[in-house]
């Protein structure tokens, strides 16, 4: 079973990869889940994007694996996307969607941002390994060829249950020379680390109000240990009960002072 990082999905197909991808990729292999950020690009703008799930594999690179529920997805010839809504039980096509980005192109997309943000964080002029974009349709198969995506760059129904392969396959077409032995174990969990940007902290800075509601409590501990320590002296017998650091030995220690002189 891989390292899964990150939070689960609510969408069902998404969560349905994350548990094939547990049950099938090898312990050494990393998933970090529902990736989102806000960046800002080489142009000075912040842009959002977000990315189903990432699979870093040592001695290959990181894989990018975009998660499509559609049963049915057709382009037009204009080269528009569109998702085909089917009925339940006939199966046949209700409407067309248009989908506003085509998922290998999200994918892609995402694929060079999140290498950037590896490069700039670790910090490397080129990414240590090969990285590709996968998009998966586990409730689909592909009838046509694509002009302009390579096979390796979906995976259908049938390939569902052969996830680590074809994960393996995509980055092995991408290697364009790269070194191997460069995305090490250690490597992936840097990047890991990077991607669940686990090294966020926000740290308590004291207020003025801070400082005053601290004096208050203060001033009444205060009060409390006079009164205790009025009770030690005044009475010839008493018990003084509180929690650790409240000062129950200070009180003891200024009444045997006391008693000596």
């Amino acid at each position: 079973m891989p390292k899964i990082l990150g939070t689960n999905s609510a969408d069902r197909w998404e969560r349905e990869i994350r548990r094939q991808l547990a049950v099938q990729l090898p312990h050494d292999w990393i998933v970090v889940c529902n990736i989102a950020w806000a960046l800002r690009s080489d142009g000075g703008v912040v842009k959002d994007g977000q990315c189903d799930f990432v699979v870093l594999v040592p001695g290959l690179g990181m894989a990018i694996l975009e998660v499509k529920g559609s049963r049915s997805v057709r382009v037009g010839e204009d080269g528009k996307w569109f998702r085909r809504e089917e009925h339940l039980r006939t199966r046949e096509v209700v409407r067309e969607v248009p989908i506003d980005e085509p998922p290998p192109e999200q994918a892609c997309r995402n694929m060079h941002s999140l290498a950037r943000l590896a490069c700039e964080r670790l910090p490397r002029s080129a990414f240590p390994g090969a990285y590709a974009f996968l998009v998966a349709y586990p409730n689909g198969v592909v009838e046509g060829p694509s002009t302009l995506y390579d096979p390796s760059t979906i995976i259908a129904k049938p390939d569902i249950s052969k996830l680590a392969r074809r994960i393996k396959e995509a980055l092995e077409a991408r290697m364009h020379g790269s070194s191997r032995q460069d995305f090490t174990a250690e490597v992936a969990s840097r990047v890991a680390q990077i991607f669940t940007n686990s090294t966020f902290r926000v740290a308590g800075r004291d207020t003025p109000l801070d400082a005053r509601e601290d004096g208050a409590a203060i001033d009444e501990l205060t009060r409390q240990q006079f009164a205790a320590l009025r009770g030690a002296f005044e009475l010839p017998r008493v018990a003084i009960v509180g929690p650790a650091g409240s000062g129950k030995t200070l009180l003891a220690m200024w009444k045997l002072e006391a008693l000596v002189e």
